[in-house]
């Protein structure tokens, strides 16, 4: 899983291919030298300006470009570790793996050539910018600037403070820290930067395909409105001519009958007087002048209903004026997006989804890996320690193996103490080792403690809480070793607590803020403090008093064995990792027990450590070496 020699050098910022005679510029930017002249050389042939740096054509400086040796040397390591690979590979293959194994040098004399050099393990000697036929062996610290022998006694000759560059580089060693934690920020903010605008284009597509949806969907329901608007006014139509017509009609069959009675009254008559037989019609007389009578009075009662009504539409001038002005809406630009609104106290219900997962060991390892401890950073990348191979491990989200660092001890805990760096614990050593964040993971430093604290955290402020693997106290700290409180002390004559397995405190230790810059001064804090005891089964919360602010333990309703590693997520939400139940339990912030929120139906076996970043993401490893990162959504019931 380690990837090859090309994938971990550092590349040119120009042509993407692996360095040639690299050439750094004051900004840290390290280019070919071809690649500066042809590409970056504007006035002069000696001065260039850095690509990645310049932002528009106004604000190019050119600077001397130097040599970078540093790089030079880890190319020549890598070439030695790789030709060692080759020779080991032609041996048998017991032997073979018996070379493998590299013993720590801090328990038994090894040979130092076998084992692979990540960084030069003795000091770089930089040829004299001054004199390229000799080496730099000292730092004038008035001038600030390598010499060699010969700079001393000419350039240098009036300047009386020297150092060896090793010494230098210790004396200089906040400052490089310094840098390194500014630079680190900045990569933080502007990764925050990026997704932040990324985030905003995604919101203005998804406005975007909103407003085009909402103005078709207005646009049809004005249709819609106005087809229903047609097919009422259709109906009224239809259904007034229909009475109407319905009168008319039976009038006119009841006229169409008379009609056809007077019709033949009048033939019978008619023939009656043709053949000169109105004798026989005169009695007839009264009864027929009645009869004529009453027809007439129908006739006439007939005649007198009402015309036909004349029925005009009347148009809505309104919808006319309103169209004319506003044809379907306006839009309106409301300003900046409102503040999203608080989020309601209640029930809430934490849902786990998995995202990625992968095995965390790797072809150097001599055994399967114990993964104790993960953080997942802000780009999705994650660090984990790894008890038997002796290293912490840095993962991306993909699964691939980006940087394997060996540590003299037994790592035990990661815990993340600013955007740049993170501490972590030893099983066998009272020291505490940080470790950059960012790139390739290294060492930075240690410090020395009083104690072999195996369990730690931190609490922000540079402070750090550590536990002991005996179980006699919880002690805060600095980052200098120096302790500050004790939150907790064992009785002598009865146990409270048994195995602290994981600490956790109950607000994030790191907030990461791009407006104010990091203070260095040590500040105290009064965050709570989650603990989990493997000893005693139970899970607790402390304050920094040594208070209890409640006990779990094992109910009908709930069961906890092994319980090991505890975190708090984003929206307040514990999780707490129980290995034996094969279990991820959700608390809220009173410690009570909501829901399993991953069992063994859902895959989950044995897990140990876990860890909430800040997106949501939860990532947490299981003993069997295996990585498991998750998606967090949380919805109130």
């Amino acid at each position: 899983m380690t990837s090859g020699p090309e994938n971990r050098f550092i590349l040119c910022g120009l042509c993407s291919n692996q360095l040639s005679n690299p050439h750094m510029l004051p900004c840290l930017h390290v280019f070919c030298l071809a690649c500066l002249k042809d590409n970056c050389s504007e006035k002069s042939p000696d001065k260039f300006f850095c690509p990645l740096c310049v932002v528009e054509k106004n604000d190019r400086k050119s600077f001397n470009a130097r040599p970078w040796h540093s790089f030079e040397k880890i190319v020549e390591n890598e070439a030695e570790y790789e030709a060692r690979q080759r020779r080991l590979a032609e041996l048998p293959a017991t032997e073979s793996r018996r070379s493998s194994y590299i013993p720590e040098a801090f328990e038994a004399d090894e040979d130092e050539s076998s084992r692979r050099p990540s960084l030069p393990q003795a000091p770089v000697m930089f040829p004299c910018s001054m004199h390229a036929d000799k080496l730099a062996e000292s730092f004038c610290t008035k001038c600030e600037q390598l010499a060699c022998p010969k700079c001393i006694s000419s350039f240098h000759r009036r300047c009386q403070s020297f150092l060896d560059i090793k010494d230098a580089v210790e004396k200089k060693r906040d400052a490089l820290d310094s840098v390194y934690s500014a630079i680190a920020n900045n990569l933080v903010s502007c990764e925050n930067l990026q997704s932040e605008h990324l985030k905003r284009l995604n919101e203005i597509e998804a406005m975007r395909m909103k407003l085009l949806l909402d103005i078709k969907t207005f646009r049809t329901t004005m249709v819609n409105l106005v087809l229903e608007k047609e097919k009422r006014l259709s109906d009224q139509v239809n259904q007034l001519m229909d009475e109407m017509a319905k009168v008319s009609r039976d009038r006119e069959g009841m006229a169409k009958s008379y009609v056809q009675a007077l019709n033949k009254q009048l033939d019978v008559l008619n023939f009656s007087l043709s053949a000169q037989g109105e004798g026989e019609i005169l009695p007839l007389l009264p009864g027929l002048a009645n009869i004529m009578e009453s027809n007439t009075a129908k006739l006439s009662e007939f005649k007198s209903q009402d015309d036909v009504k004349l029925v005009t539409f009347s148009r809505d001038e309104n919808c006319f004026q309103t169209l004319t002005t506003s044809l379907l809406g306006t839009l309106n630009v409301v300003g900046k997006a409102a503040t999203p609104p608080a989020r309601e106290e209640g029930k809430r219900d934490l849902t786990l989804t998995p995202f990625v997962s992968f095995h965390g060991g790797a072809c150097d390892d001599v055994s399967e890996p114990l993964l104790t401890d993960i953080v997942l950073l802000m780009n999705g990348d994650v660090i984990m320690t790894d008890r038997d191979n002796k290293c912490v491990k840095k993962f991306n989200q993909s699964g691939r193996l980006l940087t394997r660092v060996m540590i003299d001890a037994i790592p035990s805990r990661i815990a993340i103490v600013s955007n740049s760096r993170a501490a972590v614990s030893v099983m066998n050593k009272k020291a505490i080792y940080f470790l950059s964040l960012f790139g390739t993971v290294r060492v930075l430093s240690f410090i020395r403690v009083s104690k072999i604290y195996s369990f730690l955290t931190s609490l922000g402020g540079k402070l750090l809480a550590g536990a002991t693997n005996q179980c006699d106290c919880i002690d805060v700290f600095n980052e200098k070793g120096e302790i500050i409180r004790n939150i907790f002390l064992q009785k002598a004559d009865r146990a409270s607590i048994a195995r602290p397995m994981y600490l956790t405190p109950t607000k994030p230790s790191v907030t990461i803020d791009h407006q104010t810059p990091a203070s260095d001064k040590t500040t105290d804090t009064t965050t709570d403090i989650l603990i989990s005891d493997s000893g005693k089964q139970t899970f607790f919360r402390l304050d920094q008093n040594g208070r209890s602010q409640f006990t779990v333990r094992s109910t009908s309703s709930l069961t906890l064995t092994c319980p090991l590693g505890v975190t708090v997520h984003e929206s307040g939400l514990t999780l707490l990792a129980d290995r034996d139940t094969d279990s991820v339990l959700v608390f809220d912030e009173g410690g009570n027990f909501l829901k399993k929120a991953l069992t063994l139906d859902q895959g989950l076996v044995k897990p140990c450590g876990i860890y909430a970043g800040h997106r949501g993401h939860v990532a947490l490893t299981q003993v069997d070496g295996m990585v498991k990162i998750y998606k967090a959504s949380v919805t109130s019931v």
